[in-house]
């Protein structure tokens, strides 16, 4: 299943200047994606059905762009990768709901590209996201222990909680607005 006009991705890019030590970015960044189930999550169909899977082998691999020529050129570059990048779709069916990409201008000049898919984030969460990779990324570049705290509950759990609310008896609260609401 190709979500193929990358109308539904997140996300965006940073700019890192000075030393960046890329092993430690590399390792914060299979952190996060092994504390959020939703960014391992894959979605199929079986006989006209859909279903999900939370990967277990998931490893984010982060895409490596060198740019090269002068500061005009280098932009010129930069623009039509992130464009590029940005707009890439999904396979929802076996790709990670998140890629990282970093584009390097010089050994310490360099912008962090970071897209989740709308299935698994929203902006809300990709403030968590930026937020734990910075205390992640800080902690294991200086050699520190780095935990953060543990997640109350997935997206999954919120998932049933809000499906479970939003159930009188057989019928889902508000089902009829929203079908004749989107009828068209």
């Amino acid at each position: 299943q190709l979500d193929a006009s990358g109308l539904y991705n997140v996300g965006g890019n940073f700019s890192v200047r000075g030393h960046l030590d890329v092993a430690a970015l590399e390792q914060a960044l299979d952190l996060i994606v092994s504390r959020h189930a939703v960014l391992r999550t894959v979605y199929g169909q079986r006989n006209g059905e859909p279903f999900q899977t939370v990967r277990t082998d998931a490893r984010l691999v982060l895409d490596r762009f060198d740019v090269d020529g002068d500061s005009a050129d280098r932009e010129a570059q930069w623009q039509r990768i992130s464009a590029e990048y940005a707009s890439r779709p999904f396979d929802l069916a076996s790709d990670l709901m998140i890629r990282a990409g970093l584009v390097a201008y010089a050994e310490d000049e360099m912008r962090l590209m970071i897209h989740m898919h709308h299935i698994a984030s929203d902006g809300w969460s990709l403030s968590v996201f930026i937020r734990e990779l910075n205390q992640l990324y800080n902690g294991l570049r200086e050699g520190r222990a780095v935990s953060l705290a543990p997640l109350p509950m997935q997206y999954h759990d919120y998932a049933r909680w809000q499906h479970a609310t939003c159930r009188r008896g057989d019928e889902f609260v508000g089902w009829e607005f929203w079908r004749d609401y989107l009828a068209d």
